[in-house]
């Protein structure tokens, strides 16, 4: 999918899955979008996490492991 944020192209995919019984329902199962605007995204492909989060996800690991 293609939309706009301030005025710039970016990219993302969503999953979808038909809807219970014979409602035109769509259920979005994922989804995702690349914040870089004109930066493609393959389907199925997740955007890499910035470092401060690589840097929390490590502290809770860390402090988890330590409450055990």
């Amino acid at each position: 999918m293609e939309f706009q944020i301030n005025g710039e192209p970016h990219y993302g995919w969503m999953g979808i899955l038909p809807g219970d019984g014979f409602a035109i329902r769509m259920d979005i199962v994922d989804w995702a979008y690349e914040a870089l605007p004109q930066t493609p995204l393959r389907a199925w492909q997740i955007p890499e996490p910035s470092g401060a989060l690589l840097v929390l996800g490590a502290f809770l690991l860390m402090a988890l492991r330590h409450a055990r």
